[in-house]
């Protein structure tokens, strides 16, 4: 396969996103105190080499990969979230509106690598832990 400047984009980022992680925030439901979900929140960005969170998705956006960082980050999310789940509690998962306005946006894109994900893991969110996902 010969290198491209999208593949060379490509693997700069899987580099970059493999250095982030997120933290799990409890979301608790008020009239019963019970976890309702969590939201996914990512951390780590200095080390990514970026200042913000912000600074990430605003390179990532001037470099048009903001698409495909987002698939990468929202992966690597789930697959947090399946680890940590219990019961039917839900993710919460942070979207920068401008990846829908980015050419390589494609519809149910969630769901393409969810589902072989699914296949190859040890079925994280089994099942006792259902995941929601809205795709967009």
């Amino acid at each position: 396969m010969p290198i491209t400047k999208e593949s060379t984009l490509q693997e700069k980022w899987q580099r970059i996103t493999e250095k982030t992680e997120f933290a799990y925030q409890p979301i608790v439901a008020s009239h019963s105190g019970n976890i309702f979900g969590f939201e996914a929140l990512l951390r780590n960005v200095p080390a990514a080499g970026f200042a913000t969170i912000d600074a990430l998705f605003d390179t990532a956006c001037e470099e048009n990969i903001i698409y495909y960082t987002d698939l990468l980050l929202r992966e690597k999310a789930i697959s947090g979230f399946c680890a940590l789940k219990s019961g039917d509690e839900k993710l919460f998962y942070n979207l920068d509106s401008r990846v829908i306005n980015m050419p390589d946006y494609k519809k149910e894109n969630t769901q393409a690598f969810y589902t072989p994900m699914m296949t190859l893991m040890d079925n994280p969110c089994d099942k006792t832990k259902k995941l929601f996902i809205t795709i967009f």
